[in-house]
């Protein structure tokens, strides 16, 4: 521990660093990593599914997966939620949009987009990664910012 309360935890299978605003970063021996910023944006990588989540500080979020790019860009698979709560979810077979009235639409290769039921909303959303030590490693020491809860798919921001 820093005179200044940050610090920072290692082990063989991960590191934690908290710094002195409470921001932090967390990795693991897997390569698995994420980080709260001040702005309350948080972001995760996980190495074995080879997906990244970002979160924004109004609870709007992303998560691509099988891709380098951090936005769904032609040919990434994925979900996004934005603050207005409209969503999209992108796969190898369709495209899922949902609109801030709530109407849900499906397109598909070689196909128009249709409107179809709503049970079709996706209902999953990121999870917020879990910091190691979340009331502080003793004494004078920092406590770690607790990351933002994503939205739901229709949700909007307060």
């Amino acid at each position: 521990m820093h005179e200044d309360g940050s610090w920072e935890y290692k082990s063989e299978s991960h590191t934690m660093t908290t710094k002195a605003d409470g921001t932090w970063e967390w990795t693991n021996s897997k390569g698995d990593k994420a980080n709260l910023n001040a702005d309350g944006t948080w972001e995760s990588f996980d190495a074995q599914r080879n997906e990244r989540v970002h979160v924004n500080p109004d609870g709007s979020w992303i998560r691509v997966r099988e891709s380098g790019d951090t936005d769904l860009t032609k040919g990434a698979k994925g979900m996004e939620v934005k603050a207005d709560g409209t969503w999209r979810s992108v796969d190898s077979y369709s495209t899922l949009y949902g609109t801030a009235d709530g109407k849900v639409y499906q397109e598909k290769p070689g196909q128009e987009k249709r409107e179809v039921g709503k049970e079709l909303t996706p209902s999953t959303v990121p999870v917020n990664p879990i910091a190691y030590a979340e009331g502080g490693v003793g004494g004078n020491s920092v406590v770690p910012l607790k990351p933002r809860t994503p939205l739901k798919p229709g949700e909007k921001a307060q």
